[in-house]
């Protein structure tokens, strides 16, 4: 995406610190006239041109692009993120959990089984590259892949750019038909909003947002680390069980002062008879034998 992108009342202009294919493919200047719908809560941010091309804002501007939107009379369109559920696969997580989820929603526009292998196969190296260097766990999406594409695949001449630059534009644009009214989610979820679910990760990092990308977590929670540390000493037979794991105990509270329990009342009684009785005298040459429980007879 552009390094820089200005919003005015004709368009959009595009700052490009470094020539590269991308700033060939999207131009210096969008001007609204060119623009078809938009969504500025996808992640990140899209502008869909008349053309097919899409166009990709920084996620820091959203309030902005949705703002100018509404100024131009662009439409909002959310769509389903078809790339995000085509690159599932090579994001860092348990792909099985989400396999028939996503897989049924790329049937539900019109991709078949045999299509989708072969858009993983052509695009897997890449990604498998990117999530080597950025650990990504929260999803990918079609910027993700012209990034990898970017980093990874050397010698790309401009006429081989541009044809796959408008492939992954025609194949997000599969997803047209099946416009939906809420924002769509950062990644694939059974049941609940994805972006504040908690989701369970190799790295002890608490609960994050997932409308921004994972990778390598700035700060870990210490909270999170001694949870697994001793969840983990419990597993290893370090330690007999987990302090957490145990339920609350049921009993009785016990009282404040202990004198007025009836096991130490007994005790006070015990004594008294013992003193009533004699039977605490300490041995002497005048009372030689202990004290006999022994009535007399």
């Amino acid at each position: 995406m552009a390094d820089q992108v200005g919003f005015g009342r004709d368009g959009l202009r595009l700052t490009w610190l470094r020539p590269c294919a991308e700033a060939r493919y999207c131009g210096s200047a969008v001007s609204w006239s060119q623009v078809r719908d938009g969504d500025p809560d996808r992640c990140p941010p899209q502008l869909r041109l008349l053309d097919g091309g899409t166009l990709f804002v920084a996620r820091g501007r959203y309030e902005e692009l949705a703002a100018a939107m509404a100024e131009a009379g662009v439409a909002v369109v959310r769509r389903p993120d078809v790339w995000a559920d085509l690159l599932e696969p090579f994001v860092d997580t348990d792909y099985g959990v989400f396999r028939a989820t996503c897989e049924e929603r790329l049937r539900s526009v019109g991709f078949t089984d045999a299509e989708v292998a072969g858009i993983r196969r052509r695009v897997r190296w890449r990604m498998y590259a990117l999530t080597a260097l950025t650990w990504e766990w929260g999803g990918y999406g079609q910027c993700d892949l012209l990034l990898a594409t970017s980093l990874f695949v050397r010698r790309m001449r401009w006429p081989r750019y541009r044809r796959f630059r408008s492939w992954t534009d025609a194949v997000a644009e599969r997803a047209r038909v099946c416009t939906i009214p809420s924002a769509p989610q950062a990644r694939p979820s059974q049941t609940g909003n994805m972006a504040s679910e908690e989701f369970h990760t190799e790295a002890a990092e608490g609960q994050r947002d997932r409308r921004f990308h994972g990778g390598a977590p700035d700060h870990l929670d210490d909270d999170e680390l001694e949870r697994r540390t001793e969840a983990e000493r419990v597993e290893a037979g370090l330690e007999p069980y987990d302090p957490d794991d145990v339920p609350p105990a049921a009993d009785a509270p016990v009282p404040s002062d202990i004198t007025e329990t009836d096991e130490f009342q007994g005790i006070e009684d015990v004594a008294a008879r013992q003193e009533d009785e004699l039977e605490n005298i300490p041995l002497s040459d005048e009372n030689p034998f202990p004290p006999t429980r022994y009535e007399e007879e």
